[in-house]
């Protein structure tokens, strides 16, 4: 039973069908933080990206996890949890796209995974490298983490470290763009419900674009 249940919570994150009760695209919403990682030359080497479910999606998916009666989920079924998100994410990049000069940057296989619930909110932290370190000086570089379904919401939180530049040489600075979809496409998205799927062209016009610059 609980292999099952992993599995239908993974297969919410890559947009497939969700058994809760929300109608309406999108039903799973997550804050996340995103920190652009440098090496000592300059380069982005990958993203560190923190992902915060919302309360709904989270009650959801640890329940029936806590076996010893403790208040919280157990750990294994946690580390269970995550390895099938990451597992199922792998195929779909993990939401994240990332161009460099409006070219896809190849992106490498997550590690360095984590997952543990604060404020009844479950929270997943991983790295993802870049197959080869990207020297974006003078160069148009940018990303966006977005399910191309628009089944999963992924939004930078308000927070003041959402986007951070880590070990970035001081030239560097960013820049979110917002999502701006027609009054149609929300329309459209707001008229499907759990059964439906958009396929795949939705979830980019709701998706926020981060372009970091380095003179």
């Amino acid at each position: 039973m609980f292999r099952s249940k992993v599995a239908a919570i993974a297969a919410a994150l890559i947009g497939l069908v969700w058994t809760a009760s929300a109608q309406a695209h999108p039903h799973v919403l997550i804050d996340i933080k995103v920190e652009a990682v440098f090496n000592d030359s300059g380069e982005v080497v990958g993203l560190r990206e923190l992902w915060i479910f919302d309360e709904l999606y989270t009650a959801f998916a640890v329940s029936g996890m806590d076996t010893d009666g403790d208040g919280q989920p157990d750990e294994d079924m946690i580390a269970d949890l995550l390895n099938a998100n990451m597992t199922s994410l792998k195929d779909y990049d993990y939401f994240t796209r990332v161009l460099l000069d409006d070219e896809p940057v190849t992106l490498a296989t997550a590690g360095d995974a984590s997952a543990w619930l604060l404020n009844n909110r479950l929270r997943m932290r991983f790295f993802l490298p870049f197959a080869e370190p990207v020297d974006i000086a003078d160069r148009n570089f940018s990303y966006a983490v977005y399910d191309p379904t628009y089944f999963v919401e992924l939004l930078h939180s308000g927070a003041p470290d959402a986007i951070v530049l880590s070990e970035a040489p001081a030239s560097c600075s960013y820049v979110l763009d917002e999502p701006n979809p027609t009054p149609e496409t929300v329309s459209f998205a707001a008229a499907l419900d759990q059964m439906e799927t958009a396929g795949d062209g939705l979830g980019i016009h709701f998706a926020e674009w981060v372009t970091v610059a380095c003179d």
